[in-house]
């Protein structure tokens, strides 16, 4: 039987190797990526401990052809990855003076409430691999985030605490995430 192509919508750049995935799959070859590894090498051999990230895909809840899959630094704080969001991603408004919350759906691990505000709260100390969490709107047309932790694995971003790996070959028509939202 003939294999069905794939609908350019579904598919995912890697940001690394610029290699075009399913977006299935993505999670699994961002965290194999020759061009990756590259880097990680690179860094373990200068460093005693070479540091450790997280990997995240975020999804807009309203609209998840609108996603994007990151490395977060475990000692990055709430505050650079809401900050990564809103500036690098998300430019809309749904930042306010409140701030903007990320809270663990089961609390695996002790960690903040799901109202709290707290900014400083450094990534390992709430999640684990395969843990879920997600974006506290703060105003009303704050868009809901939803971000699944994918693996705990050696940087290969030293940098920055916030980092693109992969995101969508095409990118969704503005309209329909504006309209969404």
């Amino acid at each position: 039987m003939k294999k069905q192509p794939t609908n350019s919508k579904e598919r995912a750049m890697c940001y690394l190797c610029f290699g075009s995935y399913d977006r299935s799959r993505i999670g699994t070859h961002v965290k194999r990526c020759s061009c990756r590894l590259d880097d990680v090498r690179e860094i373990a051999g200068r460093h005693r401990n070479p540091p450790k990230a997280f990997i995240l895909m975020a999804v807009l809840e309203h609209a998840p052809e609108y996603w994007l899959c990151v490395e977060a630094h475990v000692t990055a704080q709430l505050l650079d990855l809401a900050n990564f969001f809103h500036d690098m991603w998300l430019p809309l408004p749904f930042i306010d003076e409140g701030g903007f919350a990320i809270s663990d759906k089961r609390l695996p691990k002790p960690g903040p409430e799901p109202t709290d505000r707290t900014m400083d709260v450094r990534l390992e100390t709430l999640l684990g691999v395969k843990d879920d969490f997600f974006s506290l709107p703060t105003s009303a047309d704050a868009p809901l985030i939803t971000i699944k932790v994918l693996a705990k694995v050696d940087t290969c971003f030293l940098h920055r605490p916030v980092d693109v790996l992969a995101r969508p070959l095409q990118p969704p028509q503005e309209e329909k995430v504006a309209r969404v939202m």
